[in-house]
């Protein structure tokens, strides 16, 4: 719902006009209609039919050309790049900033944001997105009424504790359900609730290279709602799983082996024959995914 009132934020850069990118610029876009927002792109291709489509108002190719009084800067680009291009914001806009990110990884991207930036450094991560890229497949429902995850500091300075407050409320007054979490908190839950999905869907898909092709065109064929689903993320970015798992690492490795266990367990009950314990797990697992998840 479009509001009279003024933005914390009125000036906003978006660093890197990807989907997720785009998908920020139409909801802060229909909250904030007066908020100039401007993007750094690396095709002007892409900046031309951002403008063309009224989600930016201006971009540029150089981050050195755009203006330096932002507001706030939204670091959007591949976890790889993410603080490199902070610490390049930083260096280039003013001194009163904001800067966040949208980075599913957190630990090692703080790690290497320079210390002289981490009281207006709040690190962000709204839990939107699909198996899509490309700043023309933007939607504003993506990212409307979808959890945002920001990281707290151990030892936060009085600037860190007000522009983390200040961020929060500006994010829930644009319809995002706002979580405060540590670094580490962060990394393991979204490796188990994005990350390791992500493997599995992915083994999943590659488990039909094991079938002849005659098999999997039958699969093809007589395929249900419930591969469709569990398969769907596999098809993400490569490039992204690359940087998650390399960037979360240590989360991924505690995660894998204990998924391993419960399949090994499963495997083992079913080859002999416990179907007695087989259901306590299949029930003890539905009535956990009931409570996580609430639309079950």
């Amino acid at each position: 719902m479009t509001t009279d009132k003024p933005s914390t934020f009125p000036s906003i850069c978006i660093v890197g006009l990807g989907l997720i990118g785009g998908s920020l610029c139409k909801l802060i876009r229909s909250i904030y209609p007066n908020t100039k927002i401007y993007a750094i792109c690396r095709r002007q291709e892409t900046i031309d039919y951002a403008v063309k489509e009224s989600i930016i108002d201006q971009g540029f190719t150089d981050l050195a050309d755009c203006p330096s009084s932002m507001s706030l800067v939204i670091v959007c680009t591949p976890i790889s790049m993410l603080s490199e291009k902070i610490n390049a914001s930083f260096d280039h806009f003013s001194e009163i900033t904001l800067v966040t990110d949208i980075g599913s990884t957190k630990k090692q991207v703080i790690e290497h944001v320079h210390s002289n930036y981490t009281d207006r450094y709040i690190p962000g991560h709204p839990m939107g997105g699909s198996e899509f890229t490309g700043v023309e497949n933007s939607t504003l429902e993506l990212m409307k009424n979808v959890p945002f995850l920001l990281v707290n500091k151990e030892k936060q300075s009085k600037l860190f504790s007000t522009n983390l407050s200040s961020l929060k409320k500006w994010l829930e007054s644009l319809s995002f359900r706002t979580h405060v979490m540590s670094a580490d908190q962060h990394d393991l839950i979204i490796g188990y609730v994005s990350h390791l999905p992500y493997l599995l869907a992915s083994s999943l898909s590659g488990e039909a290279l094991s079938f002849s092709s005659q098999d999997q065109q039958t699969i093809s064929n007589v395929y249900g709602p419930g591969f469709k689903d569990t398969s769907r993320v596999s098809e993400s970015d490569p490039s992204w799983g690359i940087d998650v798992c390399s960037t979360n690492k240590d989360a991924l490795l505690q995660l894998i082996p204990s998924i391993i266990k419960k399949l090994t367990t499963m495997q083992s009950v079913i080859e002999n024959g416990d179907m007695k314990q087989l259901e306590t797990i299949l029930h003890q697992n539905k009535d956990i995914r009931h409570r996580l998840v609430s639309d079950s």
